[in-house]
């Protein structure tokens, strides 16, 4: 998060310079996403509301389109899920219109964790299954896994732990594994008594030890 704040601030301030305008608000954006997952809010709002202002004035879609699913991460973020999740779902149509379809996957994979945090397990299933049958079309195999991982805590809680096993062998072959979907895993692993699925779901844990990314 340093290195990509450092990277970026230098957008922060328009000195009259012949970067694109869009190009400068899709940095400013970036850098409010940063700010807002080291939890600096107080610095990400300002960020995001002129990138948001300048995009919309320009009518960069795809860029807006990106813009709004940050924004509602950082609504999320502060806990205002309901206003969050709206925006999510502007982003989707958004990006449903103007062929943005990884934006759209970004969306309804946090649009699922609206529904995760409110304790709605299987709605957050079914955003899912929805988005995984869009990533597997498009044979995106990045946000495959990204949502695969997404889906192991709310089918873990709702006890569908027979969907859950076979995924264990594709999300911990991946050194990227979301450390939530292996403390799930984990939990499955030490009811079942499988002592090589628990040691590599707590290897995940180990190797993010160290981490400063909340």
């Amino acid at each position: 998060l340093d290195d990509s704040i450092a990277l970026l601030e230098p957008f922060r301030h328009d000195d009259g310079t012949t970067v694109d305008r869009t190009v400068r608000a899709e940095a400013l954006v970036g850098l409010a996403s940063a700010h807002a997952f080291a939890g600096a809010f107080e610095q990400a709002a300002p960020l995001l509301d002129e990138a948001l202002t300048t995009l919309e004035l320009q009518r960069a879609w795809p860029a807006l389109t990106n813009a709004l699913v940050v924004r509602g991460v950082y609504l999320i973020l502060r806990h205002r899920l309901q206003e969050g999740a709206a925006v999510l779902l502007q982003a989707v149509s958004l990006a449903d219109e103007h062929d943005v379809p990884t934006v759209g996957l970004r969306a309804r994979y946090n649009i699922a964790s609206v529904a995760i945090e409110d304790d709605r397990f299987a709605d957050a299933v079914r955003e899912l299954d929805d988005a995984l049958a869009l990533a597997r079309e498009r044979g995106d195999r990045i946000w495959e896994r990204q949502l695969m991982g997404q889906a192991v805590a709310p089918l873990a809680v709702l006890g569908r732990w027979d969907q859950v096993v076979p995924m264990a062998d594709v999300l911990l072959a991946d050194e990227g594994v979301d450390v939530f979907a292996a403390t799930f895993l984990a939990q499955i692993a030490a009811a079942r008594g499988d002592e090589e699925m628990l040691a590599r779901s707590c290897s995940v844990a180990r190797a993010h030890l160290e981490s400063t990314h909340a």
